[in-house]
């Protein structure tokens, strides 16, 4: 098999692995002795807790590395390390940021900021005219420093410095300068971006018969389309978010597209018309086994909704609906996890709701406080949403697209999931349903409140399509792919 570079941009995270994609796949497809090497064509900085994970991997390459000569495995620089005056005084500390500001008197002087490990990732010095930011590699050394404008923040000059603190080459007015006593490791005395550099050095370690895996961002693309048009590239689509590249790299041809989801693979093709549907391979996702709710167990049903990009309109018609089913059950809870703006909308809904019924201008059962007392709102991060999962007798996502990611979440507790798509993983009536807009919701749910034997049909259901998602499965897929 030819070789395989993998390009993973380490500031995307998949939640649902917990890790870059690329990270996660490397493993399987090295597991299925399929080799592989990673490739970060980034500085290696402690700003990045990516880099920390992997750091030291033995196929992993670093290509600035190369780029600046670095070639030491030392320590990361923590706070005690740096030399600080000690007339400084360090009197603040945000606690979000993990900063440190220095004082002397009145005069801010210096910023140490950390990151989640309490290493140095960089050190602000305020100037009279701009402000100097030094960035540290994980392995302890100041890997490049920048100037900054102090009243427009604009990058005024930038350096990059080996690990002995070598001054390796310097940005300034758009064009890249190589240090003197550097040159003889370049092609170029000076160069137009770093991009140019990153090609030279990465073509003398691959050639046209590599096959790059790459995550969608704007350096992989950018590289992409400066290489000769042999180079074969596979290209992640993950989330919406990455789908209007298609104008950008639709027209290459060597490329090929990896989509999380159907929906994003339509998507896309309606921005690229110019790409063939056989290009585009779904790309099943990696379940290791199933971790069942224990919603069985517990008292309260919980309907977990998660609200989705939908309109306000929408919002009060499915939060009605929902309330029709907790006033004819009186052990269902409803957790609704909604953005700041959709809680303001279903907070005056159910207050006007509770309003109504002390007026009683209104019989309907839905408004009585003891219904509305049961609902919840709030905005969940990540961990609390696969918390809350695991509690949860279903989870409904109105969302326009639907959140894959919790969709998943929930397939893994095994628990019926009603959305607005599929994702291949709703078979109808037996593990959830199809979410309309029709008022059939009470119907749909209730299914599955009411009796615990289709509940349980809907685990075993779970089970069996976890069962096709195997990392043996996966593998097989990227090898017809690739």
């Amino acid at each position: 098999m030819d070789k395989i570079v993998l390009l993973p941009d380490l500031a995307k995270q998949d939640n649902f692995y917990q890790e870059n994609y690329l990270l996660f796949l490397r493993r399987k497809l090295r597991a299925a002795k399929i080799p592989c090497q990673l490739y970060l064509i980034n500085e290696n900085t402690s700003d990045n807790e990516s880099f920390v994970a992997i750091n030291n991997l033995t196929d992993t390459y670093y290509l600035f590395d190369q780029i600046l000569g670095i070639n030491t495995l030392s320590n990361p620089l923590f706070l005690a390390d740096l030399k600080i005056p000690t007339d400084l005084i360090p009197n603040f500390q945000d606690s979000r940021t993990d900063s440190v500001t220095f004082w002397q008197g009145e005069q801010r002087v210096l910023t140490v900021k950390l990151n989640k490990f309490g290493w140095v990732r960089q050190v602000v010095s305020y100037q009279s005219d701009c402000f100097i930011q030094d960035n540290y590699d994980v392995r302890g050394f100041k890997i490049t420093t920048e100037y900054f404008d102090k009243y427009t923040s604009q990058v005024l000059k930038k350096e990059w410095f080996n690990n002995y603190g070598e001054l390796i080459m310097t940005q300034q007015n758009s064009s890249i300068v190589i240090a003197a006593n550097q040159r003889k490791r370049f092609r170029q005395a000076t160069y137009n971006s770093e991009l140019e550099i990153v090609k030279e050095f990465l073509l003398q370690h691959v050639d046209d018969k590599t096959l790059f895996i790459a995550d969608t961002d704007p350096d992989t693309i950018n590289l992409r389309l400066t290489l000769p048009e042999q180079f074969r590239f596979c290209f992640l689509i993950t989330d919406s978010a990455t789908v209007p590249v298609g104008q950008n790299i639709g027209r290459f041809h060597n490329i090929k597209y990896a989509f999380r989801t159907v929906s994003l693979r339509d998507d896309f093709l309606q921005i690229a018309p110019e790409v063939k549907q056989e290009d585009c391979q779904l790309i099943t996702p990696v379940i290791e086994k199933a971790n069942l709710s224990l919603s069985n167990k517990l008292v309260a049903k919980i309907i977990y909704w998660h609200t989705g990009e939908i309109l306000p309109a929408l919002i009060k018609d499915y939060l009605n609906q929902l309330l029709t089913i907790m006033s004819e059950q009186k052990d269902v809870e409803l957790v609704i996890d909604a953005t700041e703006v959709l809680q303001a909308v279903i907070l005056q809904q159910l207050n006007l709701l509770i309003k109504d019924a002390g007026e009683k201008t209104k019989p309907a059962p839905i408004n009585t406080p003891a219904v509305v007392n049961r609902v919840s709102c709030q905005t969940l991060a990540f961990q609390e949403e696969k918390k809350l999962m695991r509690q949860a007798r279903i989870y409904l996502d109105t969302g326009t697209k639907s959140n894959f990611t919790l969709q998943l979440e929930a397939l893994q507790a095994g628990i019926p999931q009603f959305a607005r798509q599929s994702n291949g993983l709703i078979t109808p009536e037996v593990n959830g349903d199809l979410v309309a807009d029709n008022g059939a919701l009470p119907e749909q749910l209730s299914l599955f409140l009411r009796s615990l034997d289709k509940w349980n049909n809907s685990v075993i259901e779970n089970t069996r399509i976890i069962e096709q998602m195997k990392p043996s499965q996966v593998v097989e897929q990227w090898r017809e792919l690739l």
